[in-house]
């Protein structure tokens, strides 16, 4: 057995599926047989878009089936990823793609990966290499006052949240922090946010680029135990700021955008209300503080009525559509007490994602909406069809495990 590959406990079982749910499942054999047809699409060692996203999909794929042949094609796949690992190799994909963000996802899926029971490979030498790596990559993002999780120092950030701890690691996290609050844009009543470097220094307020996206940092460094004192401070600023700038439209509570006209808002994993709504609710349980936790349920509350109809998700991936609400709620049912009706909202989107098929193609009938003409966008992890097959995948089988960390750090 190659070191790559897990035992299977019964690989002649077909394993049981939630009641009326063959479509989804032959939905799911006709995405494997398109990733199959298009693997040469790929030029990079990606999760988002590239080798390694095909190789997250099989590793499930192996244990959905329970067919452990599989676990070749993603030992494959993930070789061909570490053959362009290397930075000679890099070619920026689109305006916030960074190699710390590669080598950063890399490091995470390796780590989660093997966690959960996807994965058995002995990935301590590219572990080593990628944490020297992101340690001098971040001290240059912080010194640009980049802060992304894409292009900035919360993707090594993020990556450091899911190693190994370390005196190290922790100095570095506390020392984003300290950047975070040193670069930070005071608003009225002392609330704060902060520019996006690599989107025209743009104020953002979401999951994806923006203040959300810190405030998630921030509460995941309080878990730790690191600087607890500045991330609480941070937090109640930054949240208030955020809050401050709410709006009464209920198909847009909040702009992506510092200054933009009220006006609805794309709902998704990427943008729009519910991951800001995410961000706020994890805060508040998180800093205990009962305010922030109420503002977000009331927030959530809007949310649990958005439908596809509002034609605000706008395909059927991870990142703009039906696939990452889906994902986004799950996470949600599982942070918030009041999980229940946050299940039934995965349950309802998960099943609006055949809803996006609306051709014929070589995809499925998906078809991306970031770049709708572009075979590699079509199937990649992030904006196509592995990230739909994966979503399929592990709600059609609730045992398969989640793996954190991945999906805007989430």
């Amino acid at each position: 057995m190659s070191s790559f590959m897990l035992p299977i406990e019964d690989a002649s079982t077909v394993k049981g599926l939630p009641k009326g749910q063959r479509e989804l499942r032959a939905l799911l054999v006709q995405l494997e047989a398109s990733i199959q047809k298009h693997t040469h699409c790929f030029v990079s060692p990606t999760l988002s878009n590239g080798w390694l996203g095909a190789c997250f999909f099989y590793c499930y794929y192996a244990k959905f089936t329970g067919d452990p042949s599989y676990y070749t094609l993603a030992e494959a796949y993930l070789g061909n990823a570490l053959e362009l690992v290397d930075y000679k190799y890099y070619k920026r994909v689109y305006p916030t793609d960074s190699y710390d963000a590669n080598i950063a996802a890399l490091g995470v899926f390796f780590i989660k990966a093997t966690e959960k029971g996807l994965l058995d490979y002995e990935a301590s030498p590219y572990l080593s290499t990628i944490e020297d790596t992101l340690h001098a990559l971040c001290r240059n993002k912080i010194k640009h006052a980049d802060f992304s999780i894409f292009s900035g120092a919360l993707a090594t950030g993020n990556y450091l949240l899911h190693a190994k701890r370390s005196a190290k690691n922790d100095q570095l996290l506390a020392e984003i922090v300290e950047a975070i609050d040193a670069k930070a844009i005071q608003g009225a009543s002392r609330g704060i946010c902060w520019r996006s470097p690599r989107l025209n220094n743009k104020v953002y307020l979401g999951l994806s680029h923006g203040s959300c996206m810190i405030i998630a940092f921030l509460s995941a460094v309080f878990e730790r135990g690191i600087v607890q004192d500045k991330c609480r401070d941070l937090i109640e600023r930054a949240a208030a700021f955020v809050l401050q700038h709410k709006r009464q439209n209920p198909k847009g509570l909040f702009p992506h955008i510092l200054g933009e006209e009220v006006q609805d808002t794309q709902f998704s994993l990427c943008y729009g209300d519910l991951g800001v709504a995410y961000a706020l609710l994890k805060a508040g349980l998180t800093v205990k503080d009962d305010y922030l936790v109420a503002e977000a349920r009331e927030i959530l509350n809007v949310c649990l009525a958005r439908r596809y109809e509002d034609k605000l998700t706008y395909d059927g991936s991870m990142t703009y559509g039906a696939s990452g609400v889906a994902y986004l709620f799950l996470k949600l049912s599982e942070l918030d007490p009041e999980g229940e009706k946050y299940l039934a909202a995965y349950r309802y989107w998960i099943h609006q994602v055949p809803r996006n098929i609306t051709e014929e193609n070589g995809f499925c009938g998906f078809r991306s909406f970031f770049k709708p003409d572009a075979d590699l966008f079509n199937l990649s992890y992030a904006w196509g069809i592995i990230g739909i097959g994966i979503t399929l995948m592990t709600y059609l089988d609730r045992e398969l495990p989640a793996v954190e960390g991945l999906n805007h750090g989430i």
